[in-house]
């Protein structure tokens, strides 16, 4: 997949329609999907802040309730791609 459809699909998991349409096991997977490429261009402080997030949303998204605290997982990693996407 060329950079500009990687950066595209990773601006559409920021979107609200995304969210709507998710959940955490979707977003893990869609963000895990592209995490060579996000290693290579961004910074590696906001790479570990991704990893240590995706891991978060994993645990959360198999032993979790899916309750509030569901949600911010979900929320506190989206804010960590949005740092990542910006700079495109």
């Amino acid at each position: 997949m060329d950079s500009a459809s990687i950066v595209f699909k990773l601006k559409h998991i920021c979107c609200d329609e995304y969210y709507a349409d998710s959940d955490l096991f979707i977003l893990y997977r869609d963000i895990i999907e592209h995490k060579g490429f996000i290693r290579k261009t961004t910074t590696d402080d906001l790479y570990e802040s991704l990893c240590t997030e995706l891991d978060c949303v994993f645990y959360e998204a198999r032993f979790g309730d899916y309750g509030d605290y569901s949600e911010k997982v979900y929320k506190d990693c989206i804010e960590v791609l949005k740092k990542i996407v910006q700079k495109f």
